[in-house]
């Protein structure tokens, strides 16, 4: 089977490995970003860690203009003979990302406050432009090229475990780095190496991605106003609006906060600090592999539910115990847990695009991408925020001796703020409503009509 035809059925496994490549690399510097940079300006370059959840604000309110104006833009553009639509994108969005990520790590802590505070704000701009880029064309390629729930769910397994067999870096090297005295110039020096790295397999990922004829309709520019209206018009939309920003917030922000509390909670650095992450990584695996045959059982919507159950009792331990084993044994709880909100949330945006599709006769992933992502992308800089709400509230300064009031705060901001947001995304899916025969009636109306589309790509 040529890999430039239309396949909605099954996905090639070559296809698969260059979609995980792709985000394995990018990817890596946004996990650095997210999971390390809030410590690294606040515990070495000795920001105050309320300006850094400021300018994690004000830098949200630049996702919500990006990325839907990306979307429909990408949207807009109508393929030609030989020309893809979406891939084109993925090429100009690296620039962007690795620009902001040496913006980021680049900064000293003799500069006055407001210059480091300007350049995070510039680096979290330009990174996230090239990101919102690179995500909603290479998600729009990747709820095209198939409507089955299982191969939506395998192609993001694929590219899960490459961003995890690349993302043990991501996650040791700040336990490494950031929770003991390191020379600065050590950090900027690592965080450089990576860079570069993730750089060059975001090249080769991209490279192999093949954007296949026949997956778009439409012969005139999509309508952004008539676009968005679609989708508002769907009551699944908002369920699952609200449920991502809830639980993308936790999920994005485990590492972020677990570098405080593995440090000052369970007073632990160094190797055992190492542990704490790379034990993380094989039960991550072990979930995306459970994620999979389980949900082909109990459906996606089910799957989720349990899942997101066992990271309650993760949470809920956090809030108890101190003792490193503990601590360690309920994250491993959360990390199972949040998985399958990676692993399933993509084929519930899938299914609601193909909804979508159904009732407006257009395909509008990048706007579905780009809209959503005004609710989505703000959403763990809205939690971080919140976390440097609460920590300086308890007295956290990174110079002083952490007193039982500041490591209370920490056990609040790390357990018990998240567990509320996987509590209410819980309460969301029980009443989702793409579940059961209305979920089963879509199945079939969208099979139909991808048989159309193809058979017209085999008659031409």
């Amino acid at each position: 089977m040529n890999e430039d035809t239309l396949v909605f059925d099954k996905v090639p496994k070559k296809q698969k490995i260059a979609y995980a490549i792709s985000i394995a690399g990018t990817n890596l510097l946004g996990t650095i970003i997210l999971g390390a940079m809030l410590k690294y300006y606040t515990d070495f370059i000795l920001l105050p860690q309320l300006l850094f959840g400021i300018a994690q604000l004000i830098y949200s309110i630049w996702n919500a203009v990006n990325d839907p104006i990306l979307g429909y833009l990408s949207d807009k553009r109508i393929p030609r003979e030989g020309n893809a639509k979406r891939k084109p994108w993925l090429w100009f969005s690296l620039p962007f990302m690795v620009a902001g990520y040496f913006i980021l790590i680049i900064v000293n802590p003799s500069w006055n406050a407001g210059i480091i505070f300007t350049i995070l704000l510039i680096g979290l701009i330009a990174y996230d432009t090239g990101w919102a880029m690179f995500m909603i064309n290479r998600n729009s390629l990747m709820a095209s090229i198939t409507n089955v729930d299982s191969e939506r769910s395998s192609l993001v397994v694929y590219s899960l475990v490459f961003q995890t067999i690349l993302g043990v870096l991501a996650y040791i090297l700040p336990f490494l780095f950031l929770t003991g005295d390191v020379p600065i110039p050590v950090i900027i020096l690592v965080f450089a190496i990576v860079g570069i790295g993730s750089t060059i397999l975001g090249i080769f990922g991209i490279k192999g991605i093949k954007e296949p004829p026949g997956l778009y309709v439409e012969k005139e520019p999509i309508n952004i106003w008539k676009a968005s209206k679609g989708l508002f018009n769907l009551k699944s939309y908002y369920y699952y609006i609200i449920y991502s920003f809830l639980v993308g917030a936790v999920g994005g922000t485990q590492l972020t906060f677990m570098l405080f509390y593995i440090e000052h909670v369970a007073q632990t650095t160094g190797i055992l600090a190492v542990l704490a992450s790379a034990i993380a990584l094989p039960v991550i695996f072990i979930s995306y592999l459970l994620i999979q045959v389980i949900s082909k059982k109990l459906g996606v919507r089910k799957t989720l539910l349990l899942f997101l159950s066992i990271c309650v009792v993760g949470f809920i331990g956090l809030l108890i115990v101190s003792d490193f084993w503990l601590v360690l044994t309920f994250y491993m709880f959360i990390f199972a847990g949040t998985s399958a909100h990676w692993v399933l949330s993509f084929p519930l945006a899938g299914d609601i695009i193909d909804q979508d599709e159904l009732k407006s006769g257009n395909r509008k992933e990048g706007m579905f991408f780009g809209i959503s992502a005004i609710f989505l992308a703000p959403s763990t800089a809205v939690l971080i925020f919140l976390y440097t709400v609460i920590i300086t509230v308890f007295g956290y300064d990174a110079s002083l001796p952490k007193t039982p009031e500041v490591i209370l705060g920490i056990r609040l901001g790390t357990a018990l703020l998240p567990l509320i947001f996987i509590v209410a995304s819980i309460f969301l899916l029980i009443y989702y409503p793409l579940r059961g025969a209305a979920l089963l009636e879509l199945k079939e109306d969208v099979k139909r009509l991808y048989d159309k589309k193809l058979e017209r790509s085999e008659e031409k």
